[in-house]
Formats: structure tokens, C-alpha cells, sequence
């Protein structure tokens, strides 16, 4: 007798958000670069709003760390509650105050602390590489290697993250 399971993954945005910035910009657009000036160049880049990719980026990184703790946008399953009709008939206050208590065991559970921790430190140290390389008038190898090496951490640290809501296990 063969059992199957289905696991279904909910999506979230933050887990939406850590897939493009690995692959779209870190694996695609920096890692894949053999010459500093190529690298240089595509920092530079401008994206349809007219921001240059560093920027963009740096930005998008900033708004991931923020979305970690965001019970609605982040990792959190406290989001689930408006979706489950267990819930729906919940007057609104009891829905805030059920939503914070689970939000509140998942920021405990998920060790939230840590991930935080670990993020912002890969994204300290990719920012400051990036500023590195670019304070200089001609990019070089060594900047550009300390940037590939901070962009394979990040890599590294993002693929930790859940790849939607986080739901712990029962017990």
C-alpha cells in the first residue's frame, strides 16, 4: 500500500518577495556576472520607475526584513484566519484578538529573533559591499568577489525562509 500526501505550500508575500530577490536579482542579474564592469553596469540600470537596480534592490531587501514580522504580508499564519470558515463568523474584535494570539506564537515559535538576526546581518554586510564598490572610481576584481561572496550568503539565508505561511506542527 503506497500513501500519498499532498502538501499544498499558501503563499505569502514575503516568500513571494524572497524568491524574486534571490533569483530575479542576486542569482540572475549579480552572481551570473564575470567582469566588475558588467556588474557595475548592471547596478546601474535603471528598472521602469527609473531607479537604478542597487537601489531598487537595497530597498526591496530593507522591505523583506520588514515584512517578517507583518501578520499579514510576512510568514505569519495569523493571515489564514480571514480565509478559514471556522473564523468567518467571528465578531471583529474576537478576530483582532484571535489574530494576535496566533501571531503572537508564531513570532515565538518561528524564533523570529533569530531570522531577523541572521537577514539583516547578510543584508549589512551585501549593502556594505555594494557601497564599497561603488566609492571607488574603477570597479575591481576583489569588490566584485566580495560582492559575489555576500550575494551567495544572502542566497544561503533567504533559502532558509518558509516558502509561504509557516504553520508549526502540532503536538
Amino acid at each position: 500500500m503506497t500513501l500519498k500526501l499532498h502538501i499544498t505550500i499558501l503563499d505569502c508575500l514575503a516568500a513571494h518577495e524572497a524568491r524574486a530577490i534571490s533569483h530575479d536579482y542576486l542569482k540572475n542579474r549579480i552572481r551570473c556576472q564575470d567582469d566588475p564592469y558588467e556588474l557595475y553596469a548592471v547596478f546601474l540600470r535603471k528598472n521602469v520607475e527609473g531607479i537604478p537596480m542597487r537601489v531598487a534592490l537595497l530597498g526591496r531587501l530593507w522591505n523583506l526584513l520588514a515584512m517578517l514580522r507583518d501578520p499579514a504580508e510576512g510568514f505569519s499564519p495569523a493571515q489564514l484566519l480571514d480565509r478559514l470558515p471556522a473564523f468567518t463568523s467571528l465578531r471583529p474584535g474576537q478576530m483582532v484578538a484571535a489574530k494576535a494570539q496566533v501571531h503572537a506564537q508564531f513570532l515565538k515559535e518561528f524564533d523570529m529573533e533569530t531570522h531577523e538576526r541572521r537577514l539583516r546581518k547578510c543584508i549589512d554586510r551585501f549593502s556594505g559591499q555594494v557601497e564599497l564598490f561603488f566609492r571607488v572610481d574603477t570597479p575591481t576584481k576583489s569588490a566584485h568577489e566580495a560582492i559575489d561572496a555576500a550575494a551567495a550568503e544572502l542566497i544561503t539565508e533567504l533559502s532558509t525562509l518558509p516558502s509561504g505561511v509557516w504553520l508549526w506542527p502540532t503536538s
